[in-house]
């Protein structure tokens, strides 16, 4: 009995975490690179993808330098 509701409440947080990410992933498609530099100012490459694309904005490394891209919603 005990089995069962485990599996069965498994499935449905399985089902709703494939649904989730389904929406939340389609929701921004295209992505911009904004700036290379020797360092990620977080605040500054946020404000950038605000202002150009009303996006979500991320750093990340590649080799020496950071990476300032934008996510944003096609048009």
């Amino acid at each position: 009995m005990m089995t069962k509701h485990i599996q069965l409440s498994f499935t449905v947080l399985a089902i709703f975490s494939i649904f989730v990410l389904g929406v939340v992933g389609n929701e921004y498609k295209c992505s911009e690179v904004l700036f290379r530099k020797r360092k990620c100012d977080y605040q500054e490459c946020g404000l950038m993808c605000v202002l150009k694309r009303q996006g979500l904005s991320s750093c990340t490394k590649q080799g020496r330098f950071f990476i300032c891209s934008c996510q944003y919603q096609c048009p």
